[in-house]
């Protein structure tokens, strides 16, 4: 991969990581404000409806004191009449007031006045059982330590009922107490209809003991306790709701109200940050496309045609080529240094060229052989000297193996010699011998040195050869007349001992009983020669008329010659 694609894929791949930054920021800071802002106002609006419910709880509380503190219903309980009850306790004041329920208990538990009243049929209905266990002596709802009563949320098998109740005073709130006046209402579906339409949600109402058998619930249920009486939680993209929980007037829980809503808010949220991060995307592509057309016409346009240049200078050799890059940026500075150093590489290149010619000029000067061949045998360089010899050029023999040179007989003994050499021991002598194409026999003496790199690793064998043949016949020569010696002095070796010699005639007897003559004798057992002269007594005693006898001048020899000069 080239550097401008390099560069194209790190800016691609940091724009899209710039992206997953920012989406989740966004996501992180400016959604989840929005997802707490729904939170908080969903909590808000299920207060309001607990609220509202309290505030109808109030309502009744309040509407059931005004009857409990009044002197007509408090002389009513001391002496009923039935005209207290035509007067008062008409349809028209269960209407009114959405009452289901009107009750007056006197203090030791009985029912003084009691009346269930039907607001859809508006008609009267039998009294509940189900209430009688709540209207006792020893009821909380007939028992009032406050001023204020006793209200809220009574559980019952029909259903849940806002329920109130106020001890009986005068209007004067004086006693003693002459019992309870209680009401009630339902909260039943018209009910929550009404306080939805009041709060502008909607509401939706689960008795808590009923609350396990739907499926939706149970989160709500698990979580709202004493301690927690709120929970909000998002029902899908679309909806969410709050959840609350109400006790019943023992402090039981008794209701679980649900409110729904739409995520209008966390939808306009995740809107804005769409729009918000596509703004962002479209800035950041903008950016991206700029800083590219930048760098493309800056520096990798600049990079990409010196590197051509270099390029081209690296595939031809050719080191004359300069680079040129206008300007005085870095890159034209870049530019510079590089025609600053192909002009010393040039310089360098010349030197090396011209110690080359000078060392090749002395190694093709040399009448030695000089070689170079790699482990397997294999030469990279041989002068002409090597070239001569082998009856090739030095150019052919380059690539052909060093060992095919010699005879077959001599290979295996000069590899065991080479295979030994080591950084220690880098130096061996070897002889070879080669066959002309004449029949001539011609040696050669070998001095090979391993080369080795800086690392120790080996690297090739360097060879000096030189012709030793004028040496070897000489040492053939010489050892042919130490051989011919040594067989002289041997049969030379044969006169000793004791010799058969006739003491008359002076023959001698061989091995085998032959009579010789001491010449033909020694002659013939040895390279000796025989001239004949004689002896200065032989002559005196033979021929005494022919030699006289002359003392030297130095008076300590004698010699004898002949008269006739």
């Amino acid at each position: 991969m080239n550097l401008h694609k390099k560069v194209l894929s790190i800016i691609a791949l940091t724009f899209l990581l710039l992206i997953f930054i920012l989406a989740g920021m966004f996501k992180k800071t400016l959604l989840q404000n929005f997802i707490t802002l729904e939170e908080q106002l969903t909590r808000q609006n299920t207060e309001r409806v607990v609220n509202t419910l309290q505030s109808e709880i109030d309502t009744l509380s309040s509407f059931a004191m005004d009857w409990a503190r009044w002197d007509d219903t408090y002389n009513f309980m001391k002496r009923p009449d039935e005209a207290f009850i035509n007067s008062n306790m008409v349809d028209e004041t269960f209407i009114d007031q959405r009452l289901n329920y009107i009750a007056l208990v006197n203090t030791a538990g009985e029912i003084v006045y009691s009346k269930m009243f039907d607001l859809e049929t508006e008609e009267e209905q039998p009294f509940l059982k189900s209430l009688l266990g709540h209207l006792t002596a020893d009821s909380l709802l007939l028992h009032h330590p406050s001023f204020h009563g006793t209200s809220g949320l009574l559980q019952l098998p029909e259903g849940l009922m806002l329920i109130t109740s106020h001890a009986v005073l005068t209007s004067e709130n004086k006693g003693p107490g002459m019992g309870s006046f209680v009401l009630g209402r339902f909260l039943r579906e018209n009910e929550i209809r009404r306080i939805s339409k009041i709060t502008r949600l909607n509401i939706t109402a689960y008795k808590h003991s009923t609350a396990s058998l739907l499926p939706e619930l149970v989160p709500a249920r698990d979580v709202l306790d004493g301690k927690n009486r709120y929970m909000v939680r998002a029902l899908d993209e679309n909806r969410i709701a709050g959840y609350a929980l109400l006790d019943d007037v023992f402090k039981m829980p008794a209701l679980i109200i649900k409110v729904e809503t739409p995520r209008t808010i966390y939808l306009e949220g995740r809107t804005a940050v769409k729009y918000n991060l596509l703004s962002i995307l479209l800035a950041v592509a903008l950016f991206t496309f700029i800083i590219i057309l930048v760098l493309d016409r800056l520096v990798l346009a600049p990079l990409s045609r010196m590197d051509s240049r270099v390029h081209m200078i690296g595939s031809t050799g050719d080191i004359s080529v300069r680079v040129h890059l206008p300007g005085s940026d870095e890159l034209a500075r870049l530019g510079q240094t590089i025609n600053a150093t192909l002009d010393r590489l040039q310089q360098a290149q010349e030197q090396v060229e011209h110690s080359r010619q000078q060392y090749r000029a002395i190694v093709e000067d040399q009448t030695e052989l000089i070689c170079r061949f790699d482990a397997r045998g294999t030469l990279s360089f041989a002068n002409e000297a090597f070239g001569r010899f082998f009856d090739t050029s030095a150019e052919n023999a380059i690539g052909k193996n060093f060992f095919d040179f010699m005879p077959a007989e001599d290979r295996e003994a000069v590899k065991a010699d080479i295979a030994v050499l080591s950084q220690r021991q880098s130096n061996s002598t070897f002889e070879t011998q080669s066959t002309q194409d004449d029949g001539r026999i011609r040696w050669l003496s070998w001095t090979g040195r391993a080369l080795f790199s800086d690392q120790g690793v080996f690297k090739e064998i360097q060879a000096v050869g030189q012709e030793i043949t004028g040496r070897k016949q000489a040492e053939q020569e010489r050892e042919q007349v130490i051989n011919e010696l040594t067989q002289a002095l041997a049969e030379i070796k044969q006169l000793s001992g004791l010799l058969p010699i006739c003491s008359h005639c002076k023959k001698i007897r061989d091995d085998r009983g032959y009579w010789h003559q001491v010449e033909s004798y020694i002659e013939k057992s040895s390279e000796a020669f025989f001239s004949h002269s004689i002896c200065p007594d032989c002559a005196r005693e033979n021929y005494p008329d022919l030699y006289k006898k002359e003392t030297t001048d130095s008076g300590k020899q004698d010699r004898y010659v002949s008269e006739k000069g």
